[in-house]
């Protein structure tokens, strides 16, 4: 190498920034009724669980975490004898099947020319 040189890096040497997009998603816009349901939900959570950021989905996030925690207290006093087996047919998951309509009308789809 002649003197005065740059000595080339080794690819080791070498760092890459990471690359950053920018979102090409649009942000969902909630509704009015949407955001009310929001709040009073997040109202209904314990205090220590209650965040001042409005984020919709750590709202939801924690209302799940806090009746999960419910139905898992509720199992342990059931399991120790302290609330009878009936407490926990109220929350069980129970599936709901929904039937599609039937359809009242012949649909005839036309055939494109």
């Amino acid at each position: 190498m002649a003197k005065g040189s740059i000595k080339p890096r080794s690819s080791k040497q070498i760092r890459h920034r990471p690359v950053v997009k920018p979102s090409t998603s649009k942000p969902e816009i909630l509704s009015k009724e949407e955001r009310e349901e929001l709040k009073r939900l997040a109202e209904c959570l314990p205090m220590v669980m209650q965040q001042k950021n409005d984020d919709p989905a750590s709202i939801v996030f924690n209302a799940a975490s806090y009746i999960d925690r419910l139905v898992s207290t509720i199992t342990a006093k059931v399991k120790s004898g302290a609330l009878p087996p009936e407490a926990l047919q109220n929350i069980a998951p129970q599936v709901t099947v929904t039937r599609r309509p039937q359809k009242s009308q012949k649909v005839t789809r036309r055939r494109r020319s």
